[in-house]
């Protein structure tokens, strides 16, 4: 499955921890572990729009992101 963030990176991941994870890996300074990540996440989105993101577990988190639009998941490509 394919996935679009707002800052405009698409990301492949088979499940939501799958990209819970790979968002982690993919910031430049992150955070040395995956709770610390989410709670940044989280409070991020609060910042941006007002959206309130739980942080109990990666697939949470990503739930709650696609459902608020902070995060779109795109059409599979066509092979």
């Amino acid at each position: 499955m394919r996935y679009h963030c707002i800052d405009e990176k698409v990301f492949e991941a088979d499940n939501y921890e799958d990209l819970a994870h790979q968002l982690w890996k993919s910031q430049f300074d992150s955070p040395p572990t995956i709770e610390e990540w989410m709670v940044g996440f989280a409070h991020r989105a609060e910042m941006w729009d007002g959206s309130k993101l739980r942080t109990d577990t990666p697939t949470h988190l990503v739930e709650d992101a696609v459902a608020r639009g902070l995060i779109e998941r795109l059409p599979d490509l066509e092979t």
